[in-house]
């Protein structure tokens, strides 16, 4: 294996010249020598040791992404679609990530950050609602991070989330466009900042439409029952319900097989929406209208500026991610 000390000697030039080289520290060498010692590494097919590079320039090499998620974490379209952005993004910054999952996470012990100990340049930390005290912690640790999906935050947080407000109101406003007014809304996490922003959202477009919002149309987490369950609740409602709008794609699709399953057509006698756009949305029977997040380029955007704040802290920003309602065949027979 050809080493630094065999480039440096070929070139008759010090290790330290060399090294310049790599790290983008060559500025007071000559454009010559500069060009010498590349011509040497390409021809003598020269690969530097990631452990070297770590070591000479104090950083890991290294993305991490944390989330609660522990089981099932890539089977899940919604993860796997930003985190094959983040792979992608690191691998072309010649980097690696790192995948940390709830198992790293104690509540009890929420000092102890094991991706906070130097082996992460920087974090991507997706849903930090969900870990209580960890946005602190990296505070307190100094380690650059891009907050995405994540809710409240503290002032001055990097981070990236859609506007989950207009996302609630433009699925709901979609809806009473259809002519629908029996409009229920279904969501899973009874504590998440997202969840209440959506509702919000629903709320607003049915006062819009002059559609009283009935909270018997408002189903959310229940002991022991899973998103199929709510959606036979919804398709059990009465006066009947004749369309959900669903807080996330995973919720929409086990409500819309339970109204199904029920009896009744999507979309003729209930209509549904979710949110996120995930890839399988697109395949379902009927394809699932939804308000897209375009979750791979938001992942790639994440790195874009979890890479920038690891060369300058300050670079990090609040974006508010823009979305697209995407109409399909839950919601009319066209899909347009």
């Amino acid at each position: 294996m050809t080493t630094i000390d065999d480039i440096a000697s070929e070139c008759r030039v010090s290790r330290t010249a060399v090294s310049q080289v790599l790290n983008g520290k060559d500025r007071k060498l000559s454009a010559a020598t500069r060009e010498r010692i590349r011509d040497t590494m390409r021809r003598l097919n020269y690969r530097p040791s990631a452990k070297g590079r770590a070591l000479s320039t104090g950083r890991s090499n290294t993305i991490g992404v944390v989330t609660k998620m522990q089981s099932h974490l890539l089977a899940m379209p919604y993860f796997a679609d930003i985190v094959s952005a983040v792979l992608d993004g690191a691998t072309e910054a010649e980097m690696t990530m790192a995948l940390f999952n709830g198992s790293v996470w104690s509540k009890s012990d929420p000092q102890r950050l094991l991706f906070a100990d130097g082996r992460c340049d920087g974090l991507i930390v997706i849903g930090a609602w969900q870990l209580e005290g960890l946005v602190d912690g990296l505070i307190r640790a100094g380690i650059p991070f891009v907050a995405v999906n994540s809710g409240e935050l503290p002032d001055g947080c990097a981070s990236i989330d859609i506007d989950n407000v207009e996302a609630g109101r433009a699925a709901t406003r979609h809806l009473v466009s259809l002519g629908r007014k029996r409009i229920a809304y279904c969501h899973d996490e009874e504590d998440s900042a997202f969840s209440r922003q959506r509702c919000d959202g629903y709320a607003q477009a049915l006062h819009e439409a002059h559609i009283p919002v009935e909270d018997n149309l408002i189903i959310g987490c229940l002991p022991g029952v899973n998103s199929y369950g709510k959606g036979l609740l919804a398709a059990s409602i009465n006066p009947p319900i004749d369309a959900v709008f669903c807080a996330g794609d995973q919720v929409a699709l086990s409500v819309m097989q339970a109204i199904r399953d029920s009896g009744m057509l999507v979309p003729d006698d209930v209509a549904v929406v979710g949110v996120n756009g995930e890839s399988c949305g697109a395949v379902s029977v009927p394809s699932l209208t939804t308000v897209s997040q375009r979750l791979f380029d938001l992942g790639t955007e994440a790195v874009r500026m979890l890479l920038a704040m690891i060369e300058n802290p300050s670079a990090g920003k609040q974006l508010v991610w823009p979305t697209e309602l995407i109409i399909r065949s839950s919601t009319t027979k066209e899909g347009s």
